[in-house]
């Protein structure tokens, strides 16, 4: 086996500690290997921006593999927004909240071992509860957090980021320290352990600085926003700053980094809670992390948790959405609470109704009472009535508060753009034309959101094409609010 195979195997295979590699490979002396693996990682390293309690930056290693990792979770994030937007459906997007953030508190209670049913945690997340006993009001608290999320705006500065923390520290500690620091003055373990690099804690007269640090590094770096969230929810239980519920306030710290950009509600409802339930490979990742100052570790670690969370997201999402057409359709009520038990779509298409008859969905009720003497009913646009039937029926007028508003392109039209656009205008990649020739309605403001759902990349990548067609003179950019506006210009 040559080198590089060895770096890329325990690399891109596997991001493998130096054990591993031993234990694979069934050789003692290992320091060899070792070497060729880490010189292969260190063409894909590059340092995070944050510091260690030793004063040495964190590391990262962005091998294909790894990048592979982000951008699939960047993706189905990505894909979650859509699904929860694309409804205009305030009832489904209601019950979706619910049924996720539901989730997200069970994850909780069972990782403080409170003992709580599906039924009481439904009703704590929205609010139906009279009376609580005392340990589940930590859950109590935590829900109400979440459910702030879904309307909070975003703000990306490190004064609303340090704001936000004082919130939910306030919130969710509130013994914290009376003199107004939301940090702990106190170490959390007197007899501090420290081997290897390995900590428990940080000590207390590091924990500003540190915090600090980090604020700076979310709001400054130019690295991809899952690489930040990861960073910031083993960067906080590293340091362990407040005087408990560290793993709750790292969690809402991530979806609050998630809501900034541009994913809205959906981020209080991620089940970033998950990945800090205490589990061997946990850590495993947190010391190997601590010893190496490679946030690798952590990040493959993060990256496979949450990676089938959002599967079950985004099964939770269909199933939802089967079951509003279900109710809606056929009239049938289920009598469990629908986030305890769904049907899949298959479940959905096996399902004996009692008519035997095939159902039309696009049949109106009016239409199945043969006998009924409503007659269908025609709608007419802004007064132009149609001539009236021998027997009555029904007119409905629509008249419109907006008469008069540009419409962009048609399909084909804007795929006639595209091409021109890519052929007279070489500096242009394809998704660039691809975008702006369906985004190109003077008078009307796009965003980098808008470029990374549709084209489908990363919010960096997106952030870039949209400032190339500003460049190129295509849009102007307009500050607004925390971000930037995008508007066409008028071109000859």
């Amino acid at each position: 086996m040559v080198d590089n195979d060895l770096g890329y195997r325990f690399t891109n295979e596997i991001y493998a500690t130096k054990k591993e590699v031993a234990n694979t490979l069934k050789v003692t002396l290992i320091d060899k290997f070792w070497t060729n693996i880490v010189e292969y990682r260190s063409h894909f390293t590059v340092k995070t921006g944050v510091r260690s309690i030793d004063d040495t930056f964190f590391s990262v290693c962005l091998a294909p593999a790894i990048n592979e990792k982000l951008n699939l979770i960047e993706r189905k994030i990505n894909k979650i927004y859509k699904k929860y937007n694309v409804a205009n459906n305030p009832a489904f997007r209601r019950e979706v909240s619910t049924v996720n953030i539901a989730e997200c508190v069970k994850t909780v209670a069972n990782s403080l071992m409170i003992q709580v049913s599906d039924e009481e945690v439904k009703n704590i997340v929205t609010n139906n509860i009279s009376a609580i006993s005392p340990d589940k009001l930590i859950l109590q608290k935590y829900a109400s957090l979440l459910n702030e999320l879904l309307t909070r705006e975003s703000v990306s500065t490190v004064s609303a980021v340090s704001d936000y923390l004082y919130d939910i520290v306030s919130a969710l500690v509130p013994s914290f320290n009376e003199s107004g620091s939301i940090y702990r003055t106190k170490s959390l373990h007197p007899q501090r352990l420290n081997y290897s690099n390995v900590y428990d804690e940080s000590p207390v007269r590091l924990i500003e600085p540190l915090m600090n640090n980090l604020f700076s590094y979310l709001c400054n770096s130019r690295q991809g926003f899952i690489l930040k969230i990861a960073i910031t929810m083993f960067y906080v239980n590293y340091i362990k700053p407040f005087e408990a519920y560290n793993e709750l306030i790292s969690t809402l710290l991530a979806k609050y980094i998630l809501l900034n950009n541009d994913l809205e509600a959906v981020a209080s409802f991620i089940d970033f809670e998950s990945i800090l339930t205490k589990e061997t490979k946990l850590t495993i990742a947190n010391e190997e992390t601590q010893k190496a100052c490679d946030i690798t570790y952590f990040l493959v670690y993060f990256c496979d948790k949450l990676n089938a969370k959002l599967d079950q997201l985004i099964d939770n999402l269909l199933s939802i959405k089967v079951e509003e057409v279900r109710t809606e359709y056929y009239g049938i009520q289920k009598e469990t609470p629908r986030y305890e038990e769904v049907l899949t779509e298959k479940e959905l298409k096996e399902t004996k109704f009692e008519k035997e008859e095939p159902v039309d969905l696009f049949k109106t009720s009016y239409d199945e009472e043969e006998k009924s003497d409503v007659q269908p009913r025609e709608f007419v646009e802004n007064n132009e009535e149609k001539p009236a039937n021998e027997e009555s029926s029904i007119k409905f007028v629509r008249n419109a508060a907006i008469t008069n508003f540009t419409y962009s392109y048609s399909e084909e039209e804007a795929r006639k753009v595209e091409q021109f656009l890519t052929e007279s205008n070489p500096n242009l990649s394809r998704p660039q034309a691809y975008f702006y020739a369906r985004h190109c309605t003077i008078g009307k403001y796009y965003t980098i959101a808008q470029y990374k759902k549709e084209v489908g990349c990363a919010y960096e990548t997106a952030r870039v094409a949209m400032d190339k067609l500003v460049s190129e003179g295509y849009y102007a950019k307009e500050p607004y609010k925390n971000k930037f506006l995008y508007t066409p210009i008028k071109r000859k």
